[in-house]
């Protein structure tokens, strides 16, 4: 029987992968100059807008993008919308980017925004 490994904090960390959904993906946008992670959320959930405020913040932190931007409202987005839990869509950056998606690409900086993510979860 294989075990998984889980890093950091075992058990919070366990707790909160039950407790919350979440989504990474990567943004595209005509105009190359825009940038930045940012997170989504469904605005009639309190706590995934708690959770989608807390992992911006963290991805603020710890990436130092020259774009702060701000959590914004999904509704439209079918996963948050369909969702039976709290949850959040990380777009971790924006492939029309050239320097993001040069990142997005650098192991390297993949793990620190997963590591951002799991901070900021396990703030909650």
């Amino acid at each position: 029987m294989l075990r998984r490994k889980w890093p950091g904090k075992h058990k919070k960390q366990r707790r909160h992968n039950r407790k919350h959904k979440k989504l990474h993906q990567q943004n595209s946008y005509p105009e190359a100059e825009i940038s930045g992670p940012q997170v989504f959320y469904y605005g009639s959930s309190e706590m995934s807008k708690k959770l989608a405020e807390a992992i911006q913040a963290q991805l603020i932190v710890d990436l130092q993008p020259p774009k702060e931007r701000e959590i914004k409202t999904g509704n439209d987005l079918y996963i948050l919308k369909n969702s039976q839990c709290p949850g959040v869509i990380v777009e971790c950056g924006f492939l029309s980017n050239p320097t993001e998606c040069e990142n997005l690409q650098n192991p390297q900086y993949q793990q620190a925004v997963a590591a951002a993510i799991a901070r900021a979860i396990c703030k909650l």
